[in-house]
């Protein structure tokens, strides 16, 4: 038997360890070792909240027809437990009406909430007055009454007495019109118009409490129930963004009579810290804290001063003397004394204001000469620069073409300023701090309507509080949220903090390219937006000539398919309209009604984003989501390798059919735009994702992963014609993968659409899988002495393949060849249209993943072996040379089963291997396998307690049958690097045969035990020579990883000499500027050629370059190294043929250096 791993059915060798749980990785989303990414963000919340925010929040007329948000579920009916809280009854009609038995769940939250209700809900779920496992009860905001501000009841400008015609219709009273007013912490129902006082209640008073995230709500209210281990509680942005950011409250003072209206504002409420309960419980306790109190808010609100402080905060420094140094107010803590709050330098620091259309008595900061408004004069300031408000002010003024904006009143009567976007400006575009180059940036929900719109001052404040230039598809700042219509309140506290916690600015993810252009990916880190550009080499490559996201269709002429299951199983691409959709899929869409518009704003539609009149979906930067692991495929005509009168014509007919770039995003699609206009020829929605989409419509949406991985292509004869089929997977976004005709992309609907998925659900051995898969021919037969072949898609397990249920199997890699011939009503079955071959586990202790695999083929372009690594440091070979039986017949992974070698260092620990490796033949025959190890998959592998030695290995294989393993580094020739970098690259002439003979050569890495070094992708090949990238984080969080390339002679693992000869001594292993795993581009400058010997021989000296490409399509670095390869048309870029592999391998057995 000539395989060495066989399809794993049934039995599984009983290994001590079969059934231990194996650790599962902890794969974040984005991408590990961004400087800053190891440190959370610093998000100050100023809250600039007075008692005018007790008041209600929604005014004029019920209307059934619109959705009130607040903390009683809008689709239920209601009625009032005895226990002293509203619970539900029933689910409400269609038209929202309860049938005269109940109160309508709409109805409540127009008539009872106020503005600070909805801050809440948005910010932490709500004020939780019963929170025990299994039940929570919320109660609406305190309203005063007199004591310390104007009574609220039935006042017509804070809380106005409220009626509804039809009572019956949403109320549980008959007759005419009943009249509802606020009161306190309750809510009366009467037939009096004109009632006075609290006692105004004929026909009811309840306490505006109610019962939420049981069994009858939390199915329709998933943005606001999570559910843990006691049940489903409500939570806010605060609760979501936990494990993302650091959360501290400022606020203003409460406790002081009730004339003092002159009181300094701005005050530590609940200091930054990954714990984000000292600020729920300030934000949820505030007007009813203190008994006594209750009902007690500020009266005004300062709030420059109130930034001011917030500022002072993050400098370090203690507050303003003019605060009073008291431990608590109404009850709540004052932090006077506080630790300093910065933990790195390149920590991002906001503060996210939430306050009115204006300010009052806000002037007293530094550098203030006004005093004509009640605040006294202030001298400027120098910590890490001059420091003066009035001139920040005017500033900002000058840019506005405002005249002496530092002079300008606003707010009632014009006692309040503008100095908050004065100061917010000075905080961005200068260095607030002497020990590190620290900005804030300023991001803000405003409440209410300005006077002049676009020109607030928190408006003001977030334009020019941030990065230049940084707007939403309005013209609006990106970080301004606007709350003035009630029922945005909710959607844009989310929102805010969504953005908040994320590093804004564009990165650079990966680019692929030819001789003439390349296309370039990037994303936007704190809007999930991502760009895709054209740059031609022969131009101006700092201007592209398409940028994707400009040339997009407009949505209703796009061209977006799914794959849709009908009750039998049968698969079918439809359009991914909603109207298209099974019903059962609408329903995922649809949960609030709002599945039309859902489905809208995924094809594009931007109408109902946040920011627009009834905007309830979150606000992007652009329709196209962020591209973080996938590499874009750029497949134009086809590559003329097939044979037949069949690949003729498919050749012919595709020959001139348009160039496309296929990549995966995070926004739930594959795209494919043309390579010439970068218009989108179409787009593909795994069905495996539809479940997910919604989450990209929510407000507070937290980043996940979609289809973050890189596309493979290939040329395959797939259902009895020849075709260009594309397979990707879809990283952390699900365990699967997909397959499309890509033969026309121009009308993808006209050819076989998507021929299939393959997901946990049809084997649970399948994982997440970010590499391409490859498109490749196994020879499975012969007929009439011809050979049979059948075309797969080859795809390794991927990470967590091993996870079940929440917890974890024994970590067994597979490897799985998918078929392309299965038909649409076909179901996956093993063996028949899909084999797996499984590896064992080595170290039950040690998490595993099987890396993708390197094929190497025979001439007639079939696979005869598959190389793989693992994270457990074995390299494993696959067999297929023997027919399919033999891949299926034996009982699994035994101790027989036996890897090609185990990657161990110097002091014998395992080294794991997480890139593909690559192949070239080796003197003498058989393969030489090329594998780097080190692993940068979560984020704790840039941590430098987790740094250990890594090496890079060549490793020969005889092909011998059964495997004969290599022992260890003993059988290997060491590579010596020596220098401080380039490094000079010594060791012994390599033999593979004879007396001294070795299996193979390795070096490790200089900076891997003190600076994290490791391979940061597979090896590149090109005309005999491996460039090895690696990477290595360093011990400073805030500092860029360095990326080091090396380039070495494949066979024998040494650098080349200025004639282009790989001899001992020579220097490689120079930084380069490029992104974590971004692949170089490789161009040929030029070639030389010698007369041939006599023999027929000749050698040729080709000039490459390396290529690496920064931001924005900036050639970053070129590395120029000469080689000695044979003569004749060579590929530049990888050495993938077998022509290629055999050529260079005679070169190096003859010795013809």
């Amino acid at each position: 038997m000539r395989a060495v791993f066989i399809l794993l059915i049934v039995l599984l060798w009983p290994a001590p360890f079969a059934r231990a749980a194996t650790p599962l990785l902890d794969v974040p989303d984005g991408q590990v070792g961004l400087p800053g990414s190891r440190v959370l963000p610093n998000v100050l919340l100023g809250l600039s909240l007075t008692y005018a925010d007790a008041g209600a929040a929604y005014r004029g007329e019920y209307d059934a027809a619109i959705a009130y948000d607040g903390y009683f579920n809008h689709r239920m009916c209601y009625r009032y437990a005895t226990a002293g809280y509203f619970m539900i009854s029933k689910e409400a009609a269609t038209d929202g009406q309860c049938g005269g038995d109940s109160f309508s769940g709409n109805m409540l939250n127009w008539a009872s909430m106020t503005t600070l209700d909805l801050l809440r809900l948005g910010l932490t779920g709500g004020d939780r007055v019963v929170d025990e496992r299994g039940q929570t009860v919320l109660q609406r905001a305190w309203l005063p009454d007199g004591t310390f501000h104007p009574d609220f009841h039935a006042h017509p400008l804070h809380f106005p007495r409220k009626s509804v015609k039809v009572a019956a219709t949403v109320t549980p009273f008959d007759g005419g019109p009943v009249y509802i007013v606020s009161c306190r912490n309750r809510i009366l129902f009467s037939r009096s118009a004109s009632g006075t006082g609290c006692e105004d209640k004929g026909l009811g008073e309840f306490d505006v409490r109610v019962k939420v995230c049981d069994k009858d709500d939390s199915d329709s209210r998933q943005g606001l129930c999570t559910g843990n281990k006691g049940g489903f509680k409500p939570e806010g942005a605060l609760q979501e963004n936990r494990a993302l950011m650091r959360t501290g409250v400022m606020g203003y003072l409460t406790d002081h009579g009730k004339d003092d209206i002159n009181a300094y504002g701005g005050a530590l409420r609940a200091p930054l810290a990954g714990n984000e309960e000292g600020a729920i419980n300030y934000i949820n306790l505030l007007g009813r804290s203190a008994v006594g109190r209750f009902g007690a808010y500020k009266s005004t609100d300062p709030g420059a001063e109130l930034f001011y402080e917030g500022l002072r905060y993050l400098q370090g420094r203690p507050p303003t003397p003019a605060i009073p140094a008291v431990a608590s107010d109404d009850g709540l803590a004052v932090w006077s004394t506080r630790e300093d709050p910065l933990a790195a330098a390149c920590q991002r620091n906001s503060i996210a204001m939430i306050g009115h259309s204006s300010f009052e008595l806000d002037r007293y900061l530094p550098g203030n000469t006004q005093s004509s408004r009640e605040d006294k004069p202030r001298p400027s300031e120098n910590v890490a620069s001059q420091f003066d408000v009035m001139q920040a002010t005017r500033s900002v003024g000058d840019k506005e073409a405002i005249d002496r904006l530092d002079l300008l009143g606003d707010g009632p009567a014009g006692i309040g300023s503008f100095y908050l976007a004065g100061a917010a400006s000075w905080a961005y575009t200068n260095a607030i701090r002497k020990d590190a180059e620290v900005r804030i940036e300023t991001l803000a929900l405003e409440i209410g309507a300005p006077s002049v719109t676009g020109r607030s001052a928190l408006y003001l404040a977030t334009k020019y509080g941030a990065a230049p230039g940084s707007y939403d598809s309005r013209g609006v700042p990106s970080g301004f949220f606007s709350g003035g219509d009630p029922h945005a309140i909710v959607p844009s506290v989310r929102s805010m903090l969504a953005q908040a916690r994320m590093p804004g600015g564009e990165v650079a993810a990966q680019a692929a390219g030819t001789g003439s252009y390349f296309i370039q990916s990037g994303y936007d880190r704190s809007q999930s937006a991502g760009t895709l550009r054209r740059f031609d080499l022969a131009a101006d490559v700092a201007s592209p000539s398409w940028d994707a996201g400009k040339a997009m269709p407009a949505p209703e002429e796009r061209k977006i398919h799914t794959l849709v299951y009908d009750d039998e199983g049968r698969a079918s691409t439809v359009e991914f309209r909603f109207d298209k959709l099974p019903d059962a899929v609408k329903a995922t869409f649809n949960g609030d009604g709002l599945g039309q518009a859902r489905i809208d704003f995924l094809r594009g539609v931007r109408t109902r984003e946040i920011g627009n009149p009834g905007g309830v979906f979150r606000r992007r930067a652009s329709v196209i989501g962020d591209f973080i692991h996938s590499v874009p495929a750029l497949v134009g005509a086809p590559s003329g390798a097939g044979q037949g009168a069949s690949y003729a014509q498919f050749h012919s007919a595709a020959g001139k059919r348009r160039g496309a770039a296929y990549i995966g995003a995070n926004d739930g699609m594959l795209h494919a735009f043309d390579i010439e206009t970068g218009t989108e020829l179409f787009a593909y929605v795994p069905n495996t994702l539809l479940p997910a989409l919604p989450e990209l419509t929510r407000p507070g949406y937290v980043h996940r992963a979609y289809v973050d991985a890189s596309p493979g292509h290939g040329e395959a004869l797939a259902r009895g014609k020849w075709r260009t089929v594309l397979a990707s997977g879809m990283g952390t976004g699900a365990r699967g993968v997909f397959a499309l005709d890509v033969t026309n992309p121009s009308a993808f609907a006209s050819g076989l659409g998507a021929l299939w998925e393959f997901t946990e659900r049809d084997d649970p051995s399948i994982g997440h899988v970010r590499s391409p898969p490859s498109i490749a021919a196994f020879q499975v037969g012969t007929s009439e002495g011809r050979p049979v072949v059948r075309y797969f898609a080859v795809v390794s397990s991927g990470l967590n393949n091993y996870k079940v249920n929440g917890g974890a199997n024994a970590a067994r890699g597979a490897l799985f060849l998918l078929s392309l011939d299965k038909l649409p009503s076909e179901p996956w079955e093993a063996g028949v249209n899909y084999y797996k071959l499984v590896t064992p586990v080595s170290d039950p202790a040690l998490p595993n993943a099987l890396s993708p695999p390197a094929l190497a083929l025979a001439s007639n372009g079939t696979v005869r072996y598959a190389y793989a690594g693992d994270l457990q440091g074995n390299l494993w070979r696959f067999d297929f040379t023997g027919k399919p039986s033999a891949w299926t017949k034996a009982a699994g992974p035994g101790p027989k089963t036996t890897p090609l070698f185990v990657a161990r260092d110097a002091a014998g620990q395992r080294q794991p291997i997480t890139h593909a490796p690559r192949v070239v033949f080796a003197p003498g025959g058989g393969y030489i396998v090329l594998a780097g190890t080190g692993k940068f998959l979560e984020h704790t592998d840039a941590d430098p307690a987790s740094f250990g030695d890594q090496s890079f290995y060549g490793i020969r294989d005889s092909v011998q049958t059964p495997v004969v393993p290599i022992e260890g580094r003993s059988e290997l020739a060491r590579r010596v690097l020596a220098g401080q970098g380039p490094y000079a690259i010594s060791g012994e002439t390599l033999r593979f045969e004879g007396t001294g003979a070795r299996k193979g050569w390795y070096f490790d890495f200089p900076g891997s035990l003190g600076k994290g070094e490791r391979a940061a992708a597979p090896p590149l090949l090109a005309s005999g020579a491996a460039v090895i990238d690696t990477l290595a984080p360093g011990t400073d969080a805030c500092v860029p990883a360095v990326i080091r390339s090396y380039v070495v002679d494949a066979v024998s693992g040494l650098a080349y000499s200025g004639e282009g000869y790989a001899v001992s001594g020579q220097e490689t292993g120079a930084v380069v500027h490029s992104g974590i795993g971004a692949a170089p581009l490789v161009m040929e400058l030029g070639m030389s050629a010698a007369p041939r010997d006599p023999t027929g021989g000749a050698v040729s000296t080709r000039t490459v370059s390396f290529v690496r490409l920064g931001a924005r399509g900036k050639l970053s670095s070129a590395m120029q190294v000469k080689l000695k390869t044979p003569t004749g048309r060579l590929s530049w870029r990888e050495v993938a043929n077998w022509q290629e592999l055999h050529e260079n391998a005679t070169r190096k057995a003859k010795g013809k250096k």
